[in-house]
């Protein structure tokens, strides 16, 4: 029997690409699910034009641009089915996919587990299928992105909520979630991750741009999951705090990069070479670059 969904897009000034991801879903062959759209208050709503060419979609227009941990937190809430389905409006599901998650679903008792994950193209994991523990993120056996199916009213009852941060949010409840319960994982590819939107996460002018959120980030998973890294991997630890001193120093906050060097050689001396980086900055753009890789952010 197919699980019914309901399939939650943020979307922000895209319509293009939003248009191209619910044409995806409505050409797949399956028809138990809901489409709610959630605009951050793009510039121009995309609404009217959405509605005439598929009036099946609940759009919701929000009047204060709050991130897309916020809108997918209200496509969550709004759902009618259980199991919601989080997409960003640069996906596309492949063919079959809703069958394929619904079928794969159906192996396993997934009923304590308030989160599932399929792969996006970029999705990696060291295995077909494992539920997945916070080790394994600080571990890096999972990498890249995938697709949350949330369980919403376990997911609620549990607590659980995007971080409402604008950088990061989303990494930080998937180490939450597989810290206290475990994440069931398929390595399977039901969604491709385009890469022509603009501002991308993982563009690096946006980084750039976004550095003091970018700090802010590291330091919160810092603040949260240190003594996990010291437990289970102290090099990641390393860089999550040279990560924090890049960002800051890109976002001229010196004296908390400068904290977060102080801390950092608490934890190992062997960081004291990145002194002279921080106190005496230099405006050559190649010294800049070799900053840049003395630093790795991540």
């Amino acid at each position: 029997m197919s699980i019914p969904f309901t399939i939650v897009i943020s979307t922000y000034n895209r319509r293009d690409l939003l248009e191209r991801c619910i044409a995806s879903i409505v050409n797949q062959d399956y028809f138990s699910y809901e489409i709610i759209v959630i605009d951050d208050c793009s510039d121009k709503s995309s609404e009217q034009f959405i509605y005439a060419k598929y009036p099946m979609v609940n759009y919701v227009y929000l009047d204060k641009n709050g991130g897309p941990c916020k809108a997918r937190n209200i496509g969550i809430n709004l759902a009618k089915n259980d199991w919601v389905i989080i997409m960003d409006d640069d996906d596309t599901m492949k063919e079959s996919s809703l069958l394929t998650i619904s079928n794969t679903m159906s192996d396993i008792d997934h009923t304590n587990y308030p989160i599932l994950n399929f792969a996006r193209t970029n999705g990696e994991l060291d295995r077909d299928y494992k539920v997945v523990r916070i080790q394994d993120y600080i571990n890096r056996r999972i990498k890249g992105e995938f697709v949350p199916i949330i369980q919403k009213e376990l997911f609620l009852k549990n607590g659980y909520s995007y971080p409402d941060i604008p950088i990061g949010g989303e990494s930080m409840l998937w180490m939450e979630v597989a810290k206290k319960e475990g994440i069931p994982t398929w390595s399977i590819d039901v969604c491709t991750l385009h890469t022509d939107a603009g501002n991308r996460l993982t563009d690096t002018k946006h980084q750039i741009k976004k550095s003091t959120e970018y700090a802010r980030f590291q330091e919160k998973i810092i603040e949260k999951y240190k003594y996990d890294y010291l437990m289970y991997n102290k090099k990641e630890l390393y860089k999550r705090y040279k990560g924090a001193i890049l960002y800051n120093l890109l976002s001229g906050n010196k004296f908390k990069a400068t904290s977060n060097l102080r801390n950092l050689i608490k934890l190992n001396p062997l960081f004291l070479y990145l002194i002279p980086f921080i106190y005496f900055p230099s405006k050559s753009y190649g010294k800049f670059l070799l900053l840049v890789r003395k630093i790795k952010s991540i």
